[in-house]
This record gives structure tokens, sequence and C-alpha cells, in this order.
């Protein structure tokens, strides 16, 4: 399957596998700010993280949502 995406925020790090046979893509943390340097998830919590990237999902496929 090919993977359409695009970086917004010049991200050094695009979405890719950690291994062939992985099924997902990792995404990296991006700070929108220069002064931020740590994010906290509390158990039970969501929260939206940048990742300064933009995926396109092919249709018939699903996004996964961990909460």
């Amino acid at each position: 399957m090919i993977l359409q995406y695009h970086m917004i925020r010049g991200n050094e790090f695009p979405p890719l596998r950690a291994n062939p046979s992985d099924a997902g893509l990792d995404l990296r943390w991006v700070p929108s700010e220069a002064a931020e340097t740590t994010l906290a998830v509390r158990p039970g919590e969501s929260v939206l993280i940048p990742t300064g990237s933009l995926v396109s999902l092919i249709s018939g496929s699903f996004l996964l949502e961990l909460v």
C-alpha cells in the first residue's frame, strides 16, 4: 500500500514502520513551540498530540485511535 503524507512543520521524522512486518506507522511528537520540551499524558486522559504530519487514508482503510 502506498501512503500519502505531507509534513506541515518541517518535521525531520516522517511516518515510518520500525520493522517491515509492522502493520502501522510510527509518528513522533513535534512541539508546536520551541519552548515545549515535555509532554505528559496521565492515565485515562485524552489529548491531541501534534505530529506535524497530514496523512491520507485510503478508502476502505481505518484509523485506529488509542484511548
